[in-house]
């Protein structure tokens, strides 16, 4: 007989497919979680471990960008996701798990005129913006993106940062991911009066009202249990 399959999406979410045949309490055939942040999830270790109480439950991580954690959770294709969501959205149940801040950036000498504090969008029209691909199937809302300047769009948050580290363009990146760049000189933050870094909460989240089996309940609350204890280096107060 085949092993149970959990699949889960963080920010990405986990989905999990129950087979009414069985006598013993039921666990999800697939549970799938969804999720965008994968150079965190090396802190969430201790909490994958305990799937090996659940031997023939199988997880499955997917990893998405923009758009794409929310629709697979709406579309009940994850059970879970990590990524940030409208808190006010009655549709999700969400715990707190990290902040991630977002800072414009740029290589020196990719500028073609002084960085000054008046850096405005008017001027970087002109200039490559690196962007994420939106990993969802119908596209929503743009984040940071200058309307008619010429972009370049990358699958990941490493191949971005490759590519403004080599002077092929600007864009907005993960602190936590270029801070040892920005202490050494290598980049340059473009903050001043009209770009400004954003702070995301990264929250886990799933739908509210949907039913999950013994297996999914174990993860949500191990994840749940999991919030604000993981460290994100690079995190600043401002």
């Amino acid at each position: 007989m085949p092993d149970d399959t959990i699949a889960v999406y963080p920010p990405q979410f986990v989905r999990a497919n129950a087979t009414a045949r069985r006598k013993r309490p039921l666990i999800k055939k697939s549970y799938n979680l969804a999720a965008r942040w994968k150079s965190k999830l090396s802190k969430l270790r201790p909490r994958w471990n305990r799937f090996a109480a659940w031997p023939r439950t199988r997880l499955h991580l997917h990893f998405e960008a923009i758009g794409g954690p929310w629709e697979r959770l709406l579309n009940e294709e994850a059970d879970v996701i990590v990524h940030h969501v409208d808190k006010a959205d009655t549709r999700f149940e969400w715990a707190q798990m990290l902040p991630v801040t977002l800072v414009p950036v740029a290589a020196p000498g990719y500028l073609p005129f002084p960085l000054t504090r008046s850096l405005d969008v008017q001027r970087m029209k002109d200039l490559v913006q690196v962007i994420l691909r939106d990993s969802a199937r119908q596209p929503g809302r743009d984040y940071f993106v200058l309307e008619g300047a010429p972009s370049w769009t990358v699958a990941d948050q490493h191949t971005k940062k490759e590519l403004i580290l080599q002077g092929m363009g600007w864009g907005h990146m993960p602190l936590h991911l270029i801070d040892k760049e920005l202490r050494s000189g290598k980049l340059l933050s473009l903050e001043g009066r009209h770009f400004k870094r954003t702070r995301l909460d990264i929250v886990a989240a799933r739908l509210r009202h949907r039913p999950v089996g013994p297996v999914a309940e174990a993860l949500w609350h191990s994840l749940a249990g999991h919030a604000e204890t993981i460290p994100l280096r690079g995190a600043s107060k401002r």
